[in-house]
């Protein structure tokens, strides 16, 4: 036993410290202490900042961690459709800003109101690892270079989508009535996964299964793992994150080891000569477009950081675009009479194209022309929002209301997007001649017939944000 307790000494103060075994027991618990505190000082302020909140007389909707969201805004909004008011989710309360003053929202600087903190502290990032949520390389990427070489990008996504769908579809094996038993969700994954990688990273790594399923998993995982992170008392985070992020980071790793031999590649020779003209070349441009804008020191750069953007961007692409998608082939099952019509309009703008000396692969402008699938898209996803709560910011600094609140700093606030998609009257906005169905029912193309009234053809897009629709935020 006393050697042990020697060989204890030795271990928790080396030899070359000469110090008694009162001043150990300080020391160890000064290092309790001291651990202690300041894992007290990173608590989260969920329930002070609820006490907060209630303080300023804003009406609490929904009771307990497990408040259902859906419900608590169809109340909150119908009985204060003019003021804010509290959801207490199970992770932060939310205020609930009225919608009519999206626009003011909107045009607050991100200084003042957050939209990078929120989604930082709604994962928890600060349990994750020190990369950033958006670094500033990724953010002119895609702003810059993505958003404006994207026409550019469909040549290549037309050879992507024939190899995913030959690889995930045509491969399933029939039945005896030649029917193919396709489960739905996961082959959408996988076919998104090829699509943005092909932008992202180019061939052949993004038909590499390991970065298929790299992508994948921390698409999945993240989202999971936060989600179990948050049902844990917030002294107990910090202890289990490691094993609740396990995936994370080994998606990370994964990442690293297939990035670094591209990255190094690229670093030393450059783009040739052909891809240097122009831009032409668009296959995994996303590679070289973050390079640009990442900072060298003596040809060496952040690969961990540059593993963690190509994930978030995979994520951004994969999460909402496969629920997108899956939503769109179920209600396309659920409405089959809308088929006939999709298919003749497709055949129409190919046809046009190919007479007009075209290969088929229709380029940006033809895909404008397709307004039914358009608005198919739109109404699925008004009815399938795939966030109830949108423009979501964390406050930096106090927010004045028209209701004469003012929320303190440290607020997460955001808008109903989902009373919106079920009340805005489109048919009240513009005057047209034909049946408007009710909101509650699917009406796939109720958007391509608002665009026929004159003045209304750019308006009622899939793609455009307005304070009529909020599925894609709104300044966000």
């Amino acid at each position: 036993m006393a050697k042990m307790i020697r060989g204890l000494k030795e271990f928790v103060v080396p030899n070359s410290l000469d110090l008694d075994w009162g001043t150990i027991t300080l020391l160890v618990i000064f290092f309790i202490l001291a651990t202690i505190f300041v894992v007290w000082t990173q608590r989260p302020n969920e329930e002070s900042l609820l006490e907060k909140l209630k303080a300023l007389d804003l009406p609490v909707v929904g009771v307990g961690p497990n408040v259902n969201v859906s419900e608590a805004l169809e109340t909150g909004t119908q009985t204060y459709p003019d003021s804010p008011y509290v959801i207490p989710t199970d992770r932060v309360p939310v205020v609930i800003i009225p919608n009519s003053i999206i626009n003011t929202i909107k045009s607050l600087p991100e200084k003042k109101i957050s939209f990078e903190k929120e989604v930082y502290a709604r994962h928890l990032a600060h349990l994750i690892g020190p990369q950033k949520v958006f670094s500033e390389p990724i953010l002119d990427s895609i702003k810059q270079d993505l958003t404006r070489n994207i026409s550019k990008t469909l040549d290549t996504l037309w050879d992507e989508v024939d190899y995913a769908f030959k690889k995930n579809i045509e491969t399933l094996p029939e039945d005896e009535e030649g029917w193919k038993t396709v489960p739905v969700y996961g082959k959408v994954l996988n076919i998104v996964s090829l699509l943005s990688g092909r932008v992202f990273v180019g061939a052949p790594l993004c038909r590499n299964e390991e970065w298929i399923q790299t992508t994948i998993s921390y698409t999945i995982n993240l989202g999971a793992s936060v989600g179990m992170l948050w049902k844990r008392p917030w002294w107990q985070r910090r202890i289990f994150a490691p094993l609740y992020f396990r995936t994370y980071h080994d998606a990370h790793r994964k990442a690293e080891e297939l990035l670094r031999p591209i990255l190094e590649r690229e670093i030393a020779h450059g783009p040739s000569e052909q891809e240097a003209k122009a831009g032409e070349q668009t296959d995994g441009q996303l590679i070289k477009w973050l390079l640009s804008h990442t900072p060298q020191k003596d040809g060496n750069i952040d690969v961990k950081q540059l593993a963690h953007d190509q994930l978030t961007v995979s994520l951004a692409a994969i999460h909402t675009t496969s629920i997108t998608i899956s939503h769109l082939l179920y209600d396309l099952a659920t409405y089959p009479e809308h088929v006939a019509p999709l298919r003749e309009e497709l055949e129409s703008v190919i046809a046009e194209h190919k007479a007009a000396g075209g290969n088929g692969k229709l380029s940006k402008v033809e895909l404008t022309k397709l307004w039914k699938l358009d608005s198919f898209i739109k109404e699925s996803q008004r009815i399938n929002p795939p966030i109830l709560v949108q423009m979501r910011r964390y406050l930096t600094s106090p927010l004045a209301l028209p209701s004469g609140h003012i929320l303190p700093p440290g607020t997460f606030c955001g808008v109903d997007a989902q009373t919106t998609n079920r009340t805005v009257p489109y048919y009240e906005a513009s005057p047209i001649t034909h049946q408007q169905a009710p909101f509650d029912k699917f009406d796939g193309f109720r958007f391509s017939k608002l665009r026929l009234v004159p003045g209304n053809e750019n308006r009622y897009q899939f793609v455009t944000s307005s304070t009529e629709s909020l599925n894609f935020g709104h300044g966000s």
